[in-house]
């Protein structure tokens, strides 16, 4: 028998595989779901990564659209996104007075909000999910935009 402990464990695995996670204290983004990512490779270095006193090895990489390279390892459980990676690349704001979310800004006219889930993590919304989606294709957002400010 299955305990509601267990069950709700496995909700939780079940959603942070679909999703996206902000995490500020990470110092790599890695991504479990290959859905999100293109060009998977092997790459020539390896990832050693220590949480929790446990250790993973990660030896692929894969192009998430729209942001940058991430490393790929199947056995990861959520896919995340290293604040310190994301800052890199894109404007991040926050300002839980108004909002308890985390915003992404990835162009002028688009941000990415990751909500604040009831266990204090923040994942990318259904309508940033939408927007990420959306720049599978075109592999960036400033892409996406042109084709929408074209119409």
């Amino acid at each position: 028998m299955t305990s509601l402990a267990t069950m709700k464990m496995i909700g939780w695995e079940q959603m942070l595989f679909g999703s996206i996670l902000i995490d500020s204290g990470s110092t790599c983004s890695v991504f479990c779901n290959d859905y999100f990512l293109k060009d998977i490779q092997s790459s020539k270095t390896i990832l050693h990564a220590t949480t929790n006193g446990r250790f993973q090895d990660s030896t692929k990489r894969g192009h998430l659209p729209g942001f940058f390279q991430v490393w790929f390892n199947a056995q990861s459980l959520v896919n995340i996104l290293a604040w310190c990676d994301v800052a890199k690349h894109f404007c991040i704001t926050t300002d839980t007075s108004i909002d308890d979310a985390i915003f992404v800004h990835v162009t002028d006219e688009c941000a990415l909000r990751f909500t604040m889930v009831e266990n204090g993590l923040f994942l990318l919304d259904k309508a940033g999910m939408a927007k990420l989606e959306a720049s599978f294709n075109s592999y960036s957002f400033n892409q996406v935009a042109t084709v929408r400010a074209n119409k």
